[in-house]
């Protein structure tokens, strides 16, 4: 599996990790690291929920 990290916590960066655990449940290729973003505090009130 290739490493991921998203950059960018908002909402396209948590679109993206929809999009890449949806493609992981057919084919496992990507490690999601976790999320770059210059806001620390971004998803403090967000659940992520990494499958």
């Amino acid at each position: 599996m290739k490493d991921l990290i998203i950059v960018g916590a908002g909402g396209h960066g948590r679109e993206v990790l929809e999009w890449i655990l949806d493609i992981n449940e057919v084919k496992p290729t990507w490690n999601v690291l976790g999320f770059i973003d210059d806001d620390e505090k971004k998803l403090d009130e967000k659940k992520v929920n990494i499958r």
